[in-house]
């Protein structure tokens, strides 16, 4: 697996005082056709990359193939 980029957001709000930091990891993935599979979250209606938050005693790598998976 290759980094390619880190994105970080510096435009949070002031107030973050309600706000908890989670570490994630996310992959650009490609199917045999090179397609790029989205997952799409209802609740909110947006799409997003294959990944997802990283538990404890996980590295970035680990939890990306076990987010993947899921």
């Amino acid at each position: 697996m290759k980094l390619l980029t880190k994105v970080f957001n510096q435009e949070l709000p002031n107030d973050t005082a309600h706000l908890t930091l989670r570490e994630a990891a996310r992959a650009v993935l490609f199917d045999d056709d090179d397609n790029i599979p989205l997952l799409f979250v209802a609740k909110h209606h947006y799409h997003k990359l294959p990944g997802g938050g990283i538990d404890d005693g996980e590295n970035k790598e680990d939890a990306l193939i076990r987010e993947c998976r899921e």
